[in-house]
């Protein structure tokens, strides 16, 4: 496995100057990004065991097309502390913008490997609303995977690769135009 250090600097040439936060990264990459959402409609929060399910069988669906299946990835866990200034994200990846936004952050980094279920605990709590900011990354391909309260933010190494992904999942896409 990866060490942490080797993944923040994969980060670092992927994704230069912005923390693995998928609203950040959306800002910053737009061009690169895709959104799916967790539940049909566009419905935020699972209520039902049914809705549970879909939303799981969703993330790890999408998850594992941009991770692939055992994909070596980075884990990127960021939480808030008001209280006090955060150490997690190196400097050199925020600009002065960043900086202020991020000054509560912490993220823990660990190198994992991708496999459908074994992160579904983590995902439900991201969906509740009341988790941390996740991120998955591929330094090999430099895909990014940030679940989040409502879907996921996909992100691509490049352009062209999201056309095909845009097919592949379209029936979980936003309709407008937006993609939000």
């Amino acid at each position: 496995m990866t060490s942490t250090w080797s993944v923040w600097e994969a980060w670092r040439a992927a994704y230069p100057d912005c923390p693995p936060v998928g609203y950040a990264l959306r800002n910053r990459f737009g061009d690169r990004w895709l959104r799916i959402h967790s539940l049909p409609s566009g419905a935020r929060l699972p209520r039902t065991e049914a809705e549970r399910a879909e939303l799981l069988f969703r993330h790890n669906v999408a998850a594992t097309v941009l991770l692939g299946l055992h994909g070596e990835a980075g884990l990127f866990v960021t939480t808030w502390n008001k209280t006090h200034a955060g150490t997690g994200i190196p400097s050199w990846c925020l600009d002065e913008e960043m900086r202020e936004e991020f000054a509560g952050a912490t993220t823990e980094t660990r190198s994992v490997r991708w496999h459908p279920h074994r992160f579904d605990d983590l995902l439900l709590e991201v969906a509740s609303g009341d988790g941390p900011q996740v991120c998955y990354f591929s330094g090999r391909t430099r895909v990014a995977y940030c679940p989040y309260d409502g879907g996921a933010d996909l992100f691509v190494s490049a352009v062209e690769d999201l056309v095909a992904l845009r097919l592949l999942l379209a029936p979980w896409r936003s309709p407008l135009e937006s993609g939000l």
